[in-house]
């Protein structure tokens, strides 16, 4: 009985400090990878695909919009639980977007301020991994 409640508070204590030291959930670990969508700024949605990597270092991100740049900006990118922070270099673009992983843990929406100026939105989907096909489906054992 003592080791149950022993356990117990160590998890509870964990818990409590993953919190206040912004330790990511297992949502956000779901965050790796590809995601496509839009920005919508000025009345237009313009296509974009973020990807995101977690080292042990923290997350890192690059920020692609085809129309304006065919490559990719390196950006700095910060995960607090279920929220997104990203900071695209002056340089790149100088925008700040910020959002929230839904429940689904596929979609990020958020906003998007460029120089400064809260400038529109933006919302994402993770792609769906590439499936892996059969070695040789037609081979004989």
């Amino acid at each position: 009985m003592l080791t149950r409640k022993l356990a117990r508070r160590a998890s509870l204590g964990a818990a409590v400090l993953a919190s206040a030291f912004g330790i990511q959930s297992a949502g956000a670990q779901s965050l790796a990878g590809k995601w496509e969508g839009s920005i919508f700024a000025q009345g237009t949605a313009i296509p974009v695909v973020i990807t995101f990597d977690s080292t042990a270092a923290g997350w890192s991100g690059s920020f692609l919009v085809a129309q304006l740049n065919p490559n990719a900006i390196s950006m700095a990118v910060t995960v607090k639980m279920d929220t997104v922070s990203m900071q695209l270099p002056e340089e790149g673009m100088n925008a700040f977007l910020q959002g929230i992983l839904g429940a689904d843990k596929k979609t990020l929406n958020g906003m998007l301020a460029v120089q400064g100026d809260n400038s529109g939105s933006f919302q994402v989907t993770k792609a769906a991994a590439a499936a892996k096909s059969p070695v040789n489906p037609g081979a004989k054992h």
